[in-house]
């Protein structure tokens, strides 16, 4: 349902298109899981990387602190 609102000079709300609802079917989901990897594996591969980021960085700052 569009809901207009006209102020005088313009109509508020007229070119609105309420979002359409995503497709689900079982052969389409079936074929996404066969193709993508699951998303678990790459969450750790970030979290681990992001964690050793973390530690060369605190590792460096601990050594300019301690030396300059």
């Amino acid at each position: 349902m569009k809901q207009k609102f006209n102020t005088g000079k313009v109509i508020i709300g007229s070119a609105h298109e309420p979002a359409l609802t995503p497709e689900s079917d079982p052969d389409m989901l079936r074929l996404q899981r066969a193709l993508l990897p699951p998303p678990h594996k790459l969450e750790i591969r970030a979290a681990a990387a992001a964690d050793i980021a973390l530690y060369v960085v605190s590792a460096i700052a601990l050594v300019v602190i301690i030396f300059v």
